[in-house]
């Protein structure tokens, strides 16, 4: 099982990948495109990078207003095609992970593009290994979910 030597990427359409440290380009150099290091899916395409313990906490959404609460272990991935982890509907991407550290009285502050915000305490949402959530917040037509 991969460890505190590996890097977690997250694709446009929720796609989880486990890349080892030892392979990454050195730091001299031009370095090489994340998708060169992992077979990207469907024509999707990189969008976030993050590492920590397997039992780091994280919060991941999409711009429809969906999200959960994980763990960088459920990004894990054996596989170069990586797994299924976030469900993100078509026109929608997944937004950037948030660490965190869960302690009494932590509250989610969610903000659509259009400026509303919305407070709530971070106990409201499911602790899911992978899917696609609840609501985080209800939008309106074409409204997204921006942070």
């Amino acid at each position: 099982m991969p460890h505190g030597g590996s890097r977690y990427l997250l694709d446009s359409r929720g796609r989880a990948y486990t890349v080892e440290a030892a392979q990454l380009p050195p730091a001299r150099g031009d370095g090489a495109p994340a998708s060169s290091l992992v077979d990207v899916q469907d024509g999707a395409r990189i969008l976030y990078c993050l590492s920590g313990k397997s039992d780091t906490k994280v919060l991941v959404a999409s711009t429809a207003g969906y999200g959960f609460l994980s763990s960088v272990g459920d990004m894990i991935s054996n596989r170069r095609a990586g797994r299924e982890f976030m469900s993100v509907d078509e026109g929608h991407t997944p937004l950037q992970p948030f660490v965190y550290q869960h302690e009494k009285g932590s509250y989610v502050a969610a903000l659509s593009e259009s400026g509303r915000l919305l407070l709530f305490a971070i106990d409201e949402l499911k602790v899911l290994a992978k899917g696609r959530g609840m609501i985080v917040m209800g939008l309106d037509d074409g409204e997204k979910l921006a942070r």
